[in-house]
């Protein structure tokens, strides 16, 4: 069973997490595809297979590869980076119940940063302008290097001028995690009677 525990006030609350699988998947998939970062991308490589899924990622939208040679080829591909709480909720699934309290602070954090990183793309195009400006038109490989950060950065906004925030799917997220009460004693007499077995213990201050 997935267990932990809430420190509140003199007393150590003992709570029971659960969740549909199917439906936790049916959501990271739409996270994956609604909220990860879009970028271009491409390899040179040898070997006809491209490996689809990296840590934290994954590749799509890959190209006929390019013969640059006889045993040579060029792909270009589009890289999906997950957003953290898709990271997350695979340590959940995996049964780390530790990952479920660090999915309550990421989700806290987000909604500080969320004015932040809806405007990302047009704040570091804007600063890249600025630094642009001031090169000398004399150093014209620094301004060049700045000018093709620019077009990437450009690049990137517009292939990703679709995807939201995960705050979009909060009350979702929120709702797939259930978390019922099952004991509740003093902090002492909890310490004592623990018995560890094959619960993992997660203390915390705050409940979900």
């Amino acid at each position: 069973m997935n267990y932990f525990y809430v420190k509140n006030k003199e007393n150590v609350e003992k709570y029971e997490l659960s969740y549909n699988k199917e439906e936790v998947l049916n959501l990271r998939q739409k996270l994956i595809d609604n909220c990860s970062e879009i970028s271009n991308g491409e390899i040179i490589t040898s070997n006809n297979n491209i490996e689809k899924y990296m840590q934290g990622c994954e590749i799509r939208n890959i190209s006929k590869g390019i013969h640059l040679s006889e045993n040579t080829l060029k792909y270009h591909y589009q890289l999906y980076k997950y957003p953290n709480v898709v990271n997350i909720i695979d340590k959940i699934l995996n049964g780390d119940i530790q990952a479920f309290i660090n999915l309550n602070i990421e989700l806290n954090a987000l909604k500080k940063e969320d004015k932040k990183e809806n405007n990302k793309y047009e704040l570091e195009i804007q600063k890249i302008l600025n630094e642009i400006d001031k090169i000398n038109s004399l150093d014209i490989d620094r301004k060049i290097d700045k000018l093709l950060l620019l077009k990437e950065v450009q690049e990137k906004s517009k292939l990703n001028v679709n995807q939201k925030s995960v705050l979009y799917y909060y009350d979702e997220i929120i709702n797939l995690f259930k978390t019922n009460l099952i004991d509740s004693k003093e902090y002492n007499k909890f310490l004592d009677s623990l018995v560890f077995d094959n619960e993992k213990l997660v203390l915390t201050k705050n409940k979900f």
